[in-house]
């Protein structure tokens, strides 16, 4: 959901572009998650995330007292550009400015890991730069089947 506002404008001579800025807010949940870390000298783990429990299955990083709802903020720049008759390309390049942290300090526990609680720390917020580009083929169904009705039948 994004407020748009388009701008048209003539790119080159005979092609016509809309640019386009939007704004609107971003609303994610936190499903699960998977990790890779080398907590000892050039082993790599791998791991798996596991919400509000606790253990100490040594492929687990356990998480407890994280903001599984996270709340933010997208802007967006971008253009549409009429390259034959029905198709068209569509470029977007959109910023994701999270502002909910995803946990405290010490919202995570990694069993057998000496030490790690100073390496890691989930007060942090998603930040995230996006670029899209889509190649557009439009056809209208309806166009195309008119006609059919006033064929003759031998």
């Amino acid at each position: 959901m994004a407020l748009r506002k388009h701008f048209h404008w003539n790119l080159i001579k005979h092609v016509s572009t809309d640019w386009f800025f939007n704004v609107g807010p971003n609303i994610n949940y936190w499903l699960s998650g998977t990790a890779k870390m080398t907590p000892y000298f050039g082993k790599q783990q791998n791991y798996t995330l596991a919400f509000d429990q606790t253990g100490q299955a040594y492929d687990k990083i356990y998480m407890t007292n994280v903001n599984r709802w996270l709340y933010g903020i997208n802007v967006g720049i971008g253009f549409s550009a009429a390259t034959l008759k029905n198709q068209k390309i569509v470029t977007e390049l959109r910023m994701t400015w999270g502002q909910t942290y995803m946990g405290q300090r010490n919202s995570e526990y990694i069993s057998g890991v000496a030490g790690i609680l100073d390496e890691v720390n989930m007060k942090c917020n998603l930040k995230d730069v996006n670029l899209s580009v889509a190649y557009i083929f439009d056809r209208d169904i309806q166009k195309g089947r008119m006609g059919k009705s006033t064929k003759k039948i031998k």
